[in-house]
């Protein structure tokens, strides 16, 4: 009855419920349905009802097999708070319209806080790996009141589409991750730190660099203007007997154009070819300021004057960089990081510089030659000038000459000495510009230098006198100490080496082990370089 008064009560054939107490239900308007005798199936949901509690009991009574009525409320409660699987809802839900908070409740609300909190102590290790691997090489950003910034924000009508503007101003920090920024049109904006970046203001000049720094790349200036017109060939010969002293300069003399010093046009040329799909970009040309106007004018009537370039009129012009000298002095050089990163490469089997020291180390008599700047004699082809366009602050210029630091510029100067060369590959070996002439006797030395000057003046070519060495039983060549069966390292690198500083990041220990590196072969350099390397992994 604590429930209200029912309309219906099913129950069997027992007295107790055909008393005088089921009458007045009767007078209350609560209808008994009695069960027909020895036919329980008439009234199948109590026996099943029945079963079902004496299958709980069973379980409690194992447990407690004395106080198991105490335990009757309590699993009348819990049967109450359980769906029933034909209706999907329980019976308390069914009599109140609300679920009850009974024992399962309880029982479940406490398995559910121990897995909450299993899974809330994996969620937190799994999120601080998370955060470790996102926030990896991250920094914190911090802007001051003031500073001019990029933002990515839209700046289109296009939703999808959003890039780098500004500079904007920061007005206001709003929290440690917020800023207000003022935009270049004048309006204000709160805006994340992630969609904020530090505004660098661009280099109005023109990029000087050291003439040793490595981060550039290699390092061409242009030439230096020089002529030996009486062809007055001075040369050390003072490591040879007088009459060698004799023969030699009389072989010199007689290819005495070979050693004017004067540019000559070789009867070869270079070819660029583009990759295959991909445009040029157009570069940024850098202002040159006034204190360096002047000098780069003389060097460009210098360029000018020895036929290396000319004017040009093509779209696409590369800028210039000086180049600080060790004499404090400035050379012009030009920037084709641009376009060697679209030429399409030139696989040209470079020769192996162990091999070529091993073979002149065992000759008795070296003449080691320099070829005076190789790449201007090479001419470039009249479809590739264009591509080597460079402006400065008064006109547009092309190379008419091969340029240093074109990509595949090397390896085409190699093929052409190789080539050149080729009938005397015997006694000749050319590692680009140096060209070593090696033989067992003096005699036969003579032979050999006199049909390699014939073919370097055949091709037109230059040598430079000053940087020779002729007719040496040992010389320096690619940083080693060659000649007469023996093979040392250069003296002087080895004093680099002593007085290098110690290396404090892991870019400058790769450029000391890169120095190390040439000489490995001298000694078990790596098992002694292994920890060295180790570090910078």
């Amino acid at each position: 009855m604590s429930t209200g008064i029912p309309e219906i009560i099913c129950t069997d054939q027992g007295t107790n419920f055909t008393s005088q107490l089921t009458k007045e239900f009767d007078r209350l308007g609560v209808s008994p349905r009695f069960s027909t005798p020895s036919y329980p199936v008439s009234n199948g949901l109590v026996e099943r009802w029945n079963r079902v509690f004496k299958q709980m009991l069973h379980h409690v009574i194992r447990s407690d097999p004395t106080d198991w009525d105490k335990h009757i409320p309590y699993l009348l409660f819990a049967y109450r708070e359980v769906p029933n699987c034909t209706t999907g809802i329980s019976p308390f839900r069914l009599m109140y319209g609300r679920e009850a908070r009974g024992p399962l409740s309880v029982l479940k609300s406490s398995w559910s806080e121990r897995a909450a909190d299993l899974a809330s102590l994996t969620t937190a290790k799994k999120q601080n790996s998370y955060a470790l691997y996102f926030n990896r090489g991250k920094r914190m950003k911090e802007f001051k009141k003031g500073e001019l910034v990029y933002l990515l924000i839209p700046d289109s009508t296009n939703k999808l589409y959003a890039r780098w503007t500004g500079p904007g101003e920061i007005i206001d920090r709003i929290n440690p991750h917020s800023y207000k920024v003022k935009l270049p049109d004048g309006n204000v904006r709160h805006i994340h730190a992630n969609k904020i970046r530090q505004f660098h203001t661009r280099a109005q000049t023109v990029g000087v660099i050291f003439e040793d720094d490595v981060e550039f790349g290699e390092i061409h200036p242009t030439p230096i203007k020089t002529s030996i017109s009486n062809y007055n060939i001075e040369v050390d010969v003072s490591h040879l007997e007088e009459h060698k002293q004799v023969e030699l300069l009389e072989l010199l003399h007689n290819h005495a154009p070979l050693f004017s010093g004067k540019l000559q046009v070789a009867n070869v040329e270079h070819k660029i070819r583009l990759i295959p799909g991909t445009e040029r970009k157009k570069p940024y040309i850098y202002k040159i300021p006034e204190s360096l106007k002047l000098e780069v004018d003389n060097q460009i009537a210098e360029l000018e004057s020895l036929g290396l370039i000319e004017p040009s009129e093509a779209e696409i012009a590369y800028p210039i960089v000086c180049v600080a000298k060790k004499d404090g002095s400035m050379r012009l050089c030009v920037d084709f990081r641009l376009l060697n990163a679209v030429t399409k490469p030139f696989d040209y089997l470079m020769e192996n510089i162990t091999d070529l020291i091993n073979q002149i180390g065992h000759a008795n008599v070296i003449t080691c030659l320099d070829v005076l700047k190789g790449y201007w004699e090479i001419p470039l082809e009249e479809e590739s000038r264009d591509f080597t366009s460079f402006k400065t602050h008064r006109a547009q210029y092309r190379w008419k000459v091969m340029p240093f630091g074109l990509r595949n510029a090397a390896a085409s100067f190699q093929k052409v000495m190789n080539s050149a060369l080729s009938e005397y590959r015997e006694f000749c070996k050319a590692y680009l510009d140096d060209i070593a002439i090696i033989s067992c006797d003096w005699y036969t030395h003579l032979k050999h230098l006199d049909v390699v000057l014939s073919k370097l003046t055949e091709l037109k070519f230059t040598v430079n006198v000053k940087k020779c060495v002729f007719a040496k039983t040992q010389l320096k060549y690619l940083g080693h100490i060659i000649g007469a069966g023996r093979h040392e390292p250069d003296p002087e690198k080895l004093r680099a080496i002593e007085i290098i500083e110690r290396p404090r990041t892991k870019s400058a220990l790769k450029s000391a082990l890169g120095l190390f590196n040439y000489y490995r072969n001298y000694i078990n350099y790596a098992e002694i370089a292994k920890p060295l390397t180790d570090i910078t992994k």
